[in-house]
């Protein structure tokens, strides 16, 4: 399945707690092995946005997660969009 279709299945799907879209960007973020403000510039996110994500405060739009995916595409769709397998592809 194409990224196209696949987020577009996805997108319907994606609804998670704050706590599991805070404990998969965080994961994301070690996994790249970047600083939280640095991952937040790399997406064009501000820093507050950011802290206030991974705190699980708030929950990021699909539109965000598919940018994580299209920015690295080092990292698993499937774990972004659905936070099942590993986090970088293999």
């Amino acid at each position: 399945m194409n990224k196209s279709a696949f987020f577009a299945e996805t997108q319907n799907s994606l609804c998670m707690e704050n706590s599991e879209s805070a404990k998969r960007l965080k994961a994301i973020v070690v996994a790249l092995d970047m600083k939280v403000t640095d991952f937040g510039e790399a997406i064009g996110v501000k820093q507050q946005q950011i802290y206030d994500w991974t705190s699980g405060k708030f929950i990021p739009k699909f539109p965000v997660w598919v940018q994580i995916a299209e920015r690295f595409p080092q990292l698993s769709a499937e774990f972004i969009l659905r936070g099942k397998g590993a986090v970088l592809n293999e």
